[in-house]
């Protein structure tokens, strides 16, 4: 549905600027959320009611931009790493690599891996064990036979390609 962002009245950009508690550097959303934390807005013109994200509207009320003029794909990420931020000074236009990128590097990707990935069909303690028969001679298939896992899965322990945080 096509939003006339021209009629955006005084009136949405009160209620906006009235929903948000500027601390030291972020603007923090303080009126409804997403289950991720992210903060979303509603307004209303024409009969039409438009739902966007609180950190995206004040993105393009800041920069003077429609997003209708916004790629599907362009994202609008915050610096500050907090989703409930509407600080444009936080803000900038990115795509979903830009934004995967930042997470990665600020550690906010942490991959599940071993006992706790929920497909883990083996527990520390088994691979540690896995690994001390290994050591003593023990058939790869005859290991994986015991813990119903593939020759490969023992192999991969073997070689620590799998399991490799574990000492």
């Amino acid at each position: 549905m096509l939003y006339n962002w021209r009629m955006i009245k005084k009136t949405d950009l009160r209620r906006f600027h009235d929903k948000y508690e500027r601390t030291d550097g972020c603007w923090l959303w303080k009126a409804s959320t997403t289950g991720k934390g992210y903060g979303y807005f509603v307004i209303c013109s024409e009969g039409k009611r438009r739902q966007i994200n609180a950190h995206r509207f004040a993105y393009v009320i800041h920069n003077g931009l429609n997003p209708d003029d916004l790629a599907f794909s362009d994202k609008i990420c915050h610096r500050c790493n907090t989703p409930a931020c509407v600080n444009p000074e936080h803000l900038y236009l990115g795509t979903c690599q830009d934004n995967a990128l930042d997470a990665s590097r600020d550690g906010l990707l942490n991959p599940a891996k071993g006992e706790s990935h929920g497909r883990s069909k083996l527990k520390e303690a088994d691979v540690l064990t896995i690994r001390t028969l290994i050591e003593r001679g023990h058939s790869l298939t005859k290991i994986a036979t015991l813990y119903s896992v593939s020759p490969k899965t023992i192999s991969q322990i073997k070689t620590r390609s799998r399991w490799k945080h574990l000492s």
